[in-house]
């Protein structure tokens, strides 16, 4: 988040009307919650998942999480080459801070450190890394009041009916006013005769979730244990980003994901 303009980012959140736009960039700054509490954010709808373990539970299992964490061994070496890999690149853009052993991880985090374990999900003849929240309960104390909706091929359809509906193939576009029912309409800019075929295609960000930083104050709930082949041990990482793996960490993403989307909270002119 070095070199990207967050006042900027949070003056057009403004002007487009995001709900709790300051919130975000707060967060986005300060990092996102790993466990607890996830409030209302105006974006999604509303759904209420309710904790089962209080943080102070998790901490109190520690002990056996650690000693869960150092009996990992190897499995298929593939699987083991793969993933070793994958956290040495991260380890090289600066998402983890490591190795160290387990003494050294409680040094930093102190004795309550509860590691997550990373394995590997086979996808298109590669492993992609999955840090599980699960294991160790971190994911059992999140309460949610909201729950991400997707789309999907609705949404989809939707927006090409829409286009279809709006832009003739000579260029005019007509579309109807939500609020009032009026129509605004106009021709196409210049820049674009010419290339009024519709089409579309999907879009994947790269280390999507490592791109938001996670809240500090709870690295002693992130930190991650995997097994190193080279050196035939488990080693720790602090992992500073948001994790593939944590319930919040979905939310906290797809609400920034969200935020560029035009929110339909815009007043239309009422001449072309």
């Amino acid at each position: 988040l070095a070199e990207k303009p967050l006042i900027l980012f949070h003056q057009l959140l403004i002007e487009t009307g995001f709900p709790n736009s300051k919130k975000l960039i707060d967060l986005m700054a300060r990092g996102f919650d790993v466990v607890g509490q996830w409030g209302c954010t105006g974006s999604f709808p509303r759904k209420l998942v309710v904790a089962t373990r209080t943080t102070q539970d998790v901490f109190r299992t520690a002990p056996v999480a650690q000693a869960a964490c150092e009996r990992l061994g190897p499995s298929d070496p593939e699987h083991d080459d793969d993933v070793f890999r994958k956290y040495q690149e991260e380890l090289a853009r600066g998402w983890l801070r490591g190795p160290f052993t387990l003494a050294e991880l409680r040094d930093r985090q102190g004795p309550g450190v509860v590691p997550v374990t990373r394995f590997g999900v086979k996808q298109g003849g590669k492993y992609r890394p999955v840090d599980d929240y699960g294991v160790h309960g971190q994911n059992d104390c999140c309460t949610m009041l909201e729950t991400v909706d997707p789309g999907g091929i609705d949404t989809v359809v939707s927006v090409a009916t829409e286009w279809l509906r709006a832009v003739s193939p000579e260029g005019r576009v007509a579309v109807v006013g939500t609020d009032s029912g009026s129509v605004v309409s106009g021709f196409v800019h210049p820049s674009m005769r010419g290339s009024l075929e519709l089409a579309g295609r999907t879009w994947d960000l790269s280390k999507a979730y490592k791109r938001l930083p996670a809240f500090p104050g709870h690295s002693s709930l992130s930190c991650i244990a995997v097994y190193n082949p080279n050196v035939q041990r488990v080693q720790y990482y602090e992992h500073l980003p948001l994790a593939f793996g944590g319930i919040l960490n979905v939310l906290s993403f797809n609400w920034v994901a969200r935020a560029p989307v035009s929110y339909t909270h815009l007043t239309l002119p009422t001449k072309a």
